[in-house]
């Protein structure tokens, strides 16, 4: 950029003296503009110099720079690529991972909801057999009455039983003493002259 700033100035100070040269009249005001312009152009000159040396120190770093850019951007590029490649297979990995727990979880309600309307049958055929047990028992309430009474009649009817068989032992009793004392009476009438 300096280099062309410079040549441009040498150009127009070039321009500058042709004019000069044309336009004076007197030699002096000539060989005055000459030497300044001269010099300016030496200046300028020494300037572009120096710059072309500035520019071939900072060429070499600047060529280093290019190869490092463009390795950079090869870098970035290769890691852009990587990148989407992990993105891509990220997305397929946590696809596949979502398509395979929401078939297991549509197999366990599946299988949740088998088991409950089983277990629903099951409750309802419970409650059926209760409500048929609830029905039997109050049917059988008047029936364990009824055999209540009956056991009592029996108890009662035993016992009357018991009375009497008791009495009987006791006549029996008696008659058998009254028996033996016939029979002894018997003997000894037997027994007399």
């Amino acid at each position: 950029m300096q280099c062309e700033i410079m040549a441009k100035r040498l150009a127009e100070a070039e321009i500058a003296l042709k004019k000069a040269l044309r336009g004076a009249s007197e030699k002096d005001v000539l060989v005055q503009s000459k030497e300044c312009i001269q010099r300016e152009l030496e200046d300028a000159r020494l300037s572009l110099e120096t710059h072309k040396q500035s520019i071939a120190i900072l060429e070499p770093e600047n060529m280093m720079l290019k190869k490092e850019c463009q390795h950079l951007k090869k870098v970035i590029v290769e890691a852009e690529r990587r990148c989407r490649q992990e993105l891509q297979a990220m997305r397929e990995r946590h696809r596949a991972r979502f398509v395979e727990a929401t078939a297991k979880l549509r197999n366990q309600y599946k299988s949740l909801a088998k088991r409950a309307r089983a277990l629903e049958s099951q409750l309802t055929k419970n409650y059926d057999a209760m409500m048929a047990l609830n029905s039997e028992l109050q049917s059988s309430q008047g029936t364990i009455g009824a055999l209540k009474t009956s056991v009592k009649d029996l108890v009662f009817q035993n016992q009357e039983l018991l009375e009497k068989n008791i009495s009987l032992q006791e006549s029996s009793a008696e008659v058998s003493r009254f028996c033996g004392y016939i029979d002894k009476i018997r003997g000894t009438r037997l027994e007399s002259p």
